[in-house]
């Protein structure tokens, strides 16, 4: 076997095994019942950014860090976690109004859903709180 076919052959062989691992993270099923995680204990959250703007004002990715008591800090980024709720109108009198912030505790993403799970009631309220003290509110636009 010469040496280009041995590097053909090493290629095809390194995109089939990136393909069917790929494949196999998507497709798998967990037959186990998944362990509840336990609720992290968050003393303080502070907002680092959020990309979404007009007129797609809640698609955007929000990163934020987290404060433990023992001084451990974790920093997040989720994407299109955020809904507005503001309202649009297409009418004549086009008025969007402002509304709070609100985080959608059941994303699309399984790694932000598995980061979600450990924020507790008391957790998750700081953050919305944290989100809509930073951030400015209003109609994403994205229905206008």
């Amino acid at each position: 076997m010469s040496t280009v076919q041995a590097m053909i052959t090493l290629a095809t062989v390194t995109i089939y095994v990136l393909i069917v691992e790929t494949l196999t993270k998507f497709a798998t099923v967990d037959t186990e019942p998944k362990k509840k995680r336990k609720a992290k204990s968050i003393q303080d959250i502070k907002i680092v950014s959020y990309t979404g703007r007009w007129p797609n004002l809640c698609s955007g990715i929000l990163t934020f860090r987290t404060y433990s008591p023992g001084g451990h800090s974790t920093l997040y980024a989720w994407d299109n976690v955020l809904e507005s709720n503001g309202t649009c109108c297409a009418s004549n009198d086009y008025e969007p109004t402002e509304g709070p912030w609100s985080v959608r505790w059941d994303p699309y993403d399984p790694k932000t859903r598995r980061e979600m799970e450990a924020f507790g009631p008391a957790a998750r309220a700081l953050l919305e709180k944290r989100i809509n003290d930073s951030l400015e509110k209003g109609c994403c636009g994205g229905c206008a």
